[in-house]
């Protein structure tokens, strides 16, 4: 069994390679807004889109993982988002947020992607809201 803070080191590299391969540039990791953290800082491989993506590493499988992402998260998400904005970060990217679940209970990390939560586009008049969830 790994300590907490190996596990999540281990589980946002192996989410960074997951969005390398697929194309996205990291802006950021482990990125401090107030008092909200985001694990990865990405830009889309269109340049669209800036994506917020929390990651959640589990020894004891996905579902363990996914438990991870609970209300108080997505509050905490919801306000780095305001504060990208509110900092100018966004500059005319939409901006989304992905969970990304990473199982690192086998010899090899399994990764389960949520991708597409979508809670601001530019043009549309919206501001970053609440993520997901009541």
């Amino acid at each position: 069994m790994q300590a907490t803070g190996a596990l999540g080191r281990r589980g946002e590299r192996v989410a960074a390679r997951h969005y390398r391969r697929r194309g996205y540039r990291i802006l950021a990791r482990n990125l401090r807004l107030g008092r909200s953290e985001v694990d990865l800082l990405l830009l889309s491989p269109t340049g669209m889109d800036v994506v917020i993506v929390e990651v959640k590493a589990s020894s004891r499988g996905l579902r363990a993982a996914g438990t991870a992402l609970d209300r108080r998260k997505r509050h905490r998400i919801a306000a780095a988002a305001r504060a990208l904005e509110g900092a100018g970060l966004l500059a005319g990217h939409g901006l989304r947020v992905d969970g990304i679940l990473v199982d690192c209970s086998g010899r090899r990390p399994r990764v389960t992607a949520l991708e597409g939560c979508r809670i601001f586009h530019p043009g549309q008049g919206g501001r970053p809201g609440a993520v997901g969830g009541r």
